[in-house]
């Protein structure tokens, strides 16, 4: 359910007076694109007043979980971690900042990751769905190739890509779905041998495009990162394609994290735990 904000957003009345959200992007030293959705989603949070203090923070740069923590003020804390799941991060990379921090808040509640919200499944179907409508697709020579990241570390990553295919398939997307990953079996980049469909919808379950989703998976699919359709501003909200890659066609959309229900998702899971004043 969204969550509904009955009172005004006035800035000198936040809904949670006594509460910071922290929204926890992965982050790259690499690739500045990976820190855009969180410091978006900070910045139009920040703007609606909901909460005492907006921050955002990363694992991988700065600033750090564990210096944004030290300098909050507000007795209570909603830590959300922008992840697609509960894997090693969100686990113990999180926890472990959080623990290092000089100065801990009051209360402090480490919410659940924004990808295991089942709002994800329900508006990317409608972007696969829309896509095969308007493209005239054949939904039986046509596959939705759903790219989760994957982990030899923990299987959190794996099982969530496959709940969210699960999920695709509840919402309306009948074609056949095949998952691959970019660190585990199956390979993305063994997507010839993973399907035979000549129109193939590739959709990369990421929070952020960053170095995977602007580099690695179109270099795994046979496509140029570089190309205008790839890495320009439209990249980032629509689908790209389609392409021709040895006789198929294939399509590539945008990483979840791009998308508008995320703003709900974030606020949600940072209000879920304190009911509003």
């Amino acid at each position: 359910m969204t969550l509904q904000i009955s009172r005004p957003m006035d800035k000198s009345k936040p809904a949670w007076p006594d509460r910071a959200l922290v929204l926890v992007g992965h982050g790259s030293t690499r690739n500045p694109g990976s820190a855009l959705p969180t410091l978006s989603y900070v910045d139009i949070i920040r703007k609606k007043s909901l909460f005492a203090d907006v921050q955002a923070a990363f694992v991988k740069q700065a600033p750090y979980l564990r210096d944004v923590i030290s300098r909050i003020t507000a007795p209570e804390v909603s830590v959300v971690p922008n992840m697609t799941c509960r894997g090693y991060i969100s686990r113990e990379l999180i926890p472990r900042e959080l623990e290092q921090a000089l100065r801990v808040p009051e209360r402090i509640a480490l919410c659940e990751p924004v990808g295991t919200d089942p709002r994800i499944a329900q508006s990317l179907a409608e972007k696969i769905i829309g896509l095969i409508s308007d493209g005239s697709l054949e939904a039986e020579n046509t596959t939705v190739l759903l790219v989760g990241h994957g982990s030899e570390r923990s299987r959190e990553s794996h099982a969530e890509t496959l709940t969210l295919a699960e999920r695709l398939a509840k919402e309306g997307v009948t074609t056949p779905i095949q998952t691959a990953f970019l660190e585990e079996s199956p390979r993305l980049g063994n997507w010839k041998v993973l399907t035979d469909a000549k129109q193939i919808i590739v959709a990369p379950f990421l929070i952020a495009a960053g170095f995977h989703g602007a580099e690695d998976i179109p270099a795994l699919l046979g496509l140029d990162p570089k190309s205008p359709e790839l890495s320009g501003p439209s990249s980032i909200f629509e689908a790209a394609g389609p392409f021709i890659v040895e006789d198929r066609k294939m399509w590539l959309l945008p990483a979840v994290g791009g998308d508008s229900v995320m703003l709900d998702i974030i606020i949600d899971r940072a209000a879920e735990n304190f009911p509003a004043q």
